[in-house]
């Protein structure tokens, strides 16, 4: 610092240590964060890895936030992920956005291959990759100081998985339902 004027310990024009004088924060973005990426096991589906033509597939994420320890500025910090949108890939070329991560059937208090928010009807058999990335907002706190929120938001991928898509029909052997009700499928 170049000081003009005179005073004690002070000559004219001599450079003196700059002062603790705090200047202004970083700015934190969403890229910054990024090295924070949030787990990727979120996803999973009811009944489970295989399907039924005609009958819809339940997918469920888990929606809840999803906090990171690490360095950030060069000092200890604590990111905390929130989703904000769920992209769902079917792999049939069908896609979907939802705001949360979906419900179980059990949790909705519906019966098993109902339609749900997140549930679809694969039309033909075969093998499809279920992908789902997840849209998070985020915020830090550094140093256990406040959370601070960050512009933007960050996608990250957030699992997939194969559903073997099959066809099924029922075939009585035995007998009908209307003269024996203890025959297959009754």
């Amino acid at each position: 610092m170049n000081v003009v004027g005179s005073g004690e310990g002070c000559l004219a024009g001599e450079d003196q240590p700059p002062q603790d004088t705090p200047g202004p924060a970083p700015t934190v973005t969403i890229n910054d964060l990024a090295s924070f990426s949030p787990r990727a096991d979120r996803l999973s589906a009811e009944p489970g890895d295989w399907a039924i033509t005609g009958l819809p597939v339940n997918p469920v994420a888990d929606d809840a936030p999803v906090s990171a320890s690490g360095e950030l500025l060069g000092l200890p910090a604590e990111v905390r992920f929130t989703p904000v949108e769920f992209l769902w890939d079917r792999g049939d070329g069908s896609t979907l956005s939802t705001p949360d991560g979906g419900a179980t059937w059990a949790e909705l208090g519906q019966a098993e291959f109902s339609d749900t928010r997140t549930s679809h009807v694969y039309d033909d058999p075969g093998v499809y990759t279920l992908a789902l990335s997840v849209r998070f907002a985020a915020e830090y706190s550094v140093g256990g100081g406040p959370w601070t929120p960050v512009p933007g938001t960050l996608v990250s991928e957030s699992g997939s998985f194969e559903i073997t898509v099959g066809r099924a029909g029922t075939v009585l052997v035995d007998r009908d339902c209307r003269t024996g009700t203890r025959g297959p499928g009754c």
